[in-house]
């Protein structure tokens, strides 16, 4: 739905790391299965996402109390104190906070016992665990990832590399100074460290320094007292980082249906359709769609476009819904940018191979001809069907024998 109301394009927070640019925020909801927007709306560049979800949240109430929807699926600002109060009308799967202490504690005594179960996707693992949280029975799944432990590996070294120069720097400092007491000078190393999250000390020598009355080449008298300094040995700590890597890469999944309604295993998977959200602002934010940046003054104007530019994702993800629907249903392969054949080909891909055709008008511009289909691109138009057989002057396949024909044809090539 478009906005009734001009936008404020103003500085707020930029989550892509561009303070210095002014900014819109666009709320989109979309289909859980192929991500069709369903509702848009512009907000102020410093409006709150938090403030937004609050409001959306109170709509949605009456949706659940009407039964217009039985199941919603969201991220972890859904997963409140407040919210929970309406826990008992809706039924959810939500990531938990991971601020929260219990999930936390869950989160350690699922690394440290190991029972993960495998979901049907090959690519998730998980436990399950019966909890009560906010007065409300959930199911809490602890789920890892083979992807997930990848981006903790980079996140827990750049940690560690972190820390690391922290540490030299701070015992560099240290062990240039000098104390007058044996008693302070260890006292202040054993300071050193009680902070450290993945290096650990292992030494610390004391070195005894004789002071004189006078400076130069010390003499047979004897030293007038003494300075103290300490050197500390120290390295990196391969437990800790690996309790931090499983505990970065652990994410816990809370949901209020029960087993039967909804298995283990579907809870993952309900959950990842929530990725058709995030695609599709990455599509509306790629170079190549050109809506990352908008070169207009006013904002009524900035508003038109982004409702154009939702529109325009909502025409690619239909398209992008029939081909992989089709080729799924008639069981066909095409490749895609690597050469690989895969049955759920982007509609990024398909555009690309539609790449070269010409329409080629007559010499009287009254009629015309099409030239430079190949096999393929009359695979991805019937594939895609619609009206496109019209505009390519094609005419509807009555059987698939063609389709797969052309990919056996273009394969053994």
């Amino acid at each position: 739905m478009a906005t009734t109301s001009t936008v404020k394009v103003t500085h707020g927070f930029s989550k892509d790391y561009r303070p210095d640019l002014k900014q819109v925020v666009t709320e989109l909801i979309v289909s859980h299965d192929s991500g069709i927007p369903l509702c848009m709306k512009n907000h102020d560049g410093n409006e709150s996402d938090d403030v937004v979800f609050r409001e959306r949240c109170a709509q949605l109430q009456e949706a659940f109390k009407n039964n217009y929807v039985s199941h919603v699926t969201a991220d972890s600002k859904f997963y409140t104190e407040a919210n929970s109060v309406n826990w008992d009308i809706v039924k959810f799967t939500t990531r938990v906070p991971e601020t929260i202490k219990k999930a936390k504690l869950l989160i350690q005594t699922a690394n440290e016992n190991g029972d993960w179960l495998q979901s049907s996707d090959g690519k998730t693992r998980f436990i399950a665990y019966d909890v009560v949280h906010y007065n409300t029975a959930q199911r809490w799944l602890v789920c890892q990832s083979d992807e997930s432990l990848k981006r903790a590996e980079k996140s827990v070294e750049k940690q560690c590399l972190k820390e690391r120069d922290s540490i030299q720097k701070e015992i560099s400092n240290f062990q240039a100074k000098f104390f007058d007491c044996r008693s302070d000078c260890e006292k202040a190393a054993n300071l050193i460290g009680k902070k450290w999250k993945l290096h650990t000390k292992l030494q610390v020598v004391v070195f005894e320094h004789a002071k004189y009355d006078s400076p130069g080449r010390p003499s047979n008298k004897s030293p007038v007292g003494y300075k103290y300094q300490a050197k500390i040995q120290w390295q990196k700590n391969p437990e800790a980082s690996q309790v931090l890597l499983h505990r970065k890469a652990s994410f816990v999944l809370a949901t209020n249906t029960s087993v039967d309604d909804i298995a283990n295993d579907d809870v993952v998977s309900c959950y990842k359709q929530q990725q058709w959200v995030e695609r599709g602002y990455r599509l509306l934010k790629d170079p190549l769609f050109f809506a990352n940046g908008f070169y207009l003054k006013k904002p009524s104007r900035i508003s038109a476009l982004i409702m154009i530019v939702t529109l325009s994702l909502m025409v690619y993800t239909i398209a992008q819904k029939r081909l992989r629907e089709a080729m799924k249903k008639k069981n066909v392969k095409l490749p895609n940018q690597i050469g690989k054949l895969v049955d759920s080909l982007t509609i990024r891909r398909a555009f690309q191979v539609l790449q070269g055709i010409n329409f080629v008008k007559t010499d009287d511009y009254k009629s015309g001809f099409v030239q430079g289909l190949t096999d393929r691109q009359r695979d991805i138009i019937q594939l895609i069907d619609g009206a496109g057989f019209h505009l390519y002057r094609l005419q509807e396949y009555e059987e698939s024998d063609h389709i797969l024909s052309g990919i056996a044809k273009e394969s053994m090539a």
